[in-house]
């Protein structure tokens, strides 16, 4: 692949720069697209969505056999999505820095109000279900402008292309990343104005039409809009219904800097009084010998047009996509496919159930041997031996007229294999280890932390910790955007002038959670009257936090052991009842008093108000200590 294209030289016609933008990125689409499908399984993932859906292919059983199918490919599908969704849902935006505690903790709530507003769960469920089905699912991250608010959108692995991955673990690692959208012609040509005029659509996005060419005689539903065309001209129908276009996104990592000697604006500016003005909070200025595209390049394009040519409009400068890959494997893009190997399963248990349901069918109406002589051929075919009350005329001089065989016993091993098939598709998947952490849900308060442990397979650990490491690519992804498009007036809306306002919002900078004094380098570039740009800032500030969750204890499942724990230190005194509550999630708690921000405080707390832990009737104090018990010989054994 060539060289990254020169970002818009002056010297440059706007065309001849689009065409070598565009002529550059179809060579790289092209070459992420072989890289894409040369992965094992890939081939596969329509198949796997097909048979979640219950189309296991064409049947070509005879219409008097059994069509039964038993859907167990589906049902563990689903139950692996709700066990790999079933989160706690919280976020722990942590510092070191107390002087940030008051920004980490304004994000915490930000991000408990926008997961549940926005339905963020069900989004984390498509990215689950897509790495389920094609091995990997990606998370897009994006600023949505018709919402006003962040956004969430889970990607099909077929439709992010990698440009040069380096790693096979995350997509931050590689040159670039294309993203690929279905979009009307229309919406386009509103979307991206006159850059649009050259956009030429791919296919018909109707329904209709797409439902008339499957149902067609031999014809299948074309891929191309000349093969649409041809086939709508076979069937005399009005061409390309819904024109629509495939859109690709694509955000590279480009290093070419200003090599003009004088600075660059760059993305959207406009002129007042003269001087330029910024349009947006992600447009910069570039000083000669600075990278063009510190935190990337983006490109939109479609086969024949490009629409946009600029910076992303990203601060924390990632490509905005966590990769989600359920089971990775050295030397796998996608990793390894987890329903891939049910497949074959799957088809072999639909296929012993029909059999078991023929021999049903069979003993409920058997084979019979007429004598040709004792009775004629319309008595035979009117005959139906799972009729009740039939009478039928034979000649009883010509011999047996007719003879009902009998069907051999179904072998046992039918049942068995039947059986063996499904608990295997349980055992591969994970889903049956699973099931059983689900269940330690109703044990009883004896047990302990440890068997909580022991009930977590290697399985069910090692796609904890992959769903915890994807968690914290995403959860920065999304604080940067808190930083850049919650402005004071966004966040009052959210939680309240009490809580939605720091000192950040008064000083220098004012309206932004951003401060206008991050590192030494701040306070130099203050003294001299050239302060860093806020977009620099928000890089260095952004690293000042980490989202912190403790190894293997996302899934909601692997909580159960920690309440408990905490249930037998509020038993013991050890902690007061506002943490215990607020960790087994009960509602209504209330706040506790103010200032009584610690363990130690809030006991101290409720030693003034009366609250400690009941007392026995005995007198004796409650405890996490075993209760005293009497000895055969009549000792009585102290609580321990």
């Amino acid at each position: 692949m060539a060289e990254t294209p020169v970002y818009n030289q002056p010297s440059e016609s706007e065309r001849k720069h689009l065409d070598e933008v565009l002529g550059w990125a179809k060579e790289a689409l092209e070459e992420g697209g072989i890289f894409l499908r040369s992965q094992k399984g890939f081939s596969d993932i329509q198949k796997i969505l097909d048979m979640v859906m219950g189309d296991f292919g064409p049947d070509k059983q005879h219409t008097d056999l059994s069509r039964i199918t038993d859907n167990r490919f589906a049902k563990t599908f689903f139950n692996l999505s709700a066990a790999m969704t079933d989160t706690k849902p919280f976020w722990d935006y942590r510092t070191y820095n107390k002087k940030f505690e008051s920004q980490a903790t304004i994000a915490n709530k930000l991000s408990a109000a926008w997961y549940y507003t926005r339905n963020i769960d069900l989004r984390q469920l498509g990215v689950v279900q897509y790495a389920l089905a094609g091995g990997s699912g990606y998370a897009h991250v994006i600023y949505n402008h018709e919402l006003e608010d962040l956004d969430l959108v889970p990607e099909d692995p077929r439709d992010v292309i990698p440009i040069r991955p380096a790693s096979l673990h995350t997509i931050q690692d590689s040159f670039g990343v294309i993203v690929r959208r279905e979009r009307t012609v229309n919406w386009v040509k509103q979307k991206f104005g006159k850059r649009a005029d050259r956009v030429v659509a791919d296919r018909d996005a109707s329904i209709s039409t797409q439902a008339d060419l499957i149902q067609s005689p031999g014809v299948s539903a074309p891929r191309s809009s000349f093969m649409q065309n041809v086939a709508s001209t076979l069937k005399k129908k009005p061409d390309l219904k819904i024109p629509s276009v495939d859109v690709f996104y694509m955000y590279i990592d480009d290093r070419q800097r200003n090599k003009t000697g004088v600075q660059r604006h760059v993305g959207d500016w406009g002129k007042a009084g003269g001087d330029y003005v910024a349009m947006n909070n992600w447009a910069y200025i570039v000083q000669p010998g600075e990278r063009m595209f510190p935190r990337k390049r983006l490109i939109i394009f479609t086969r024949t047009a490009v629409l946009y040519d600029g910076p992303s409009i990203y601060w924390h400068g990632l490509f905005p996509l966590a990769k989600f890959t359920l089971d990775p494997v050295v030397g796998s893009w996608l990793g390894k496919i987890t329903m891939r190997d049910l497949i074959p399963l799957a088809i072999e248990l639909n296929k012993l159930l029909r059999d078991k349901a023929n021999y049903h069918r069979r003993e409920g109406r058997r084979n019979t041997v007429w004598d040709k002589n004792a009775a004629s051929r319309a008595t035979q075919q009117r005959y139906d031996p799972a009729r009740a009350g039939q009478k039928v005329r034979v000649n009883a001089f010509q011999g047996k007229p007719v003879e009902i065989l009998a069907e051999p016993p179904l072998d046992r091993s039918v049942d068995t294999t039947i059986e063996d098939l499904r608990n295997e598709m349980a055992f591969l998947s994970g889903e049956m280890d699973v099931s059983q952490l689900a269940r330690l849900g109703q044990i009883p308060t004896t047990e302990t932390v440890e068997k909580m442990m022991e009930a977590m397979s290697p399985m069910v650990r090692l796609r904890s910790r992959v769903l915890e490491a994807y968690m914290r690519e995403t959860a920065m992804m999304v604080l940067s955007g808190f930083f850049q498009f919650y402005d004071m007036e966004k966040r009052i809306a959210v939680l309240g002038p009490a809580e939605g306002v720091t000192f950040e919002d008064a000083d220098k900078d004012p309206g932004t959670l951003i401060p206008d004094i991050v590192k030494q380098v701040d306070v130099d570039r203050v003294k001299t009257g050239n302060p860093r740009t806020r977009q620099e800032r928000a890089v260095d500030f952004l690293n000042q936090f980490k989202f912190h969750v403790a190894p293997g204890s996302l899934l909601s499942a692997s909580e159960i052991g920690k309440k408990l724990l905490y249930v037998q230190l509020w038993r013991g005194g050890a902690i007061d009842h506002w943490t215990m509550l607020e960790t087994l999630g009960v509602p209504n708690v209330g706040e506790p008093p103010s200032g009584a921000n610690t363990i130690t405080q809030r006991l101290q707390e409720e030693a003034q108000m009366g609250l400690q832990a009941n007392v026995s009737p005995q007198g004796r104090k409650a405890s996490a200590g075993t209760m005293p018990s009497q000895r055969p010989d009549g000792r009585i054994v102290e609580s321990k």
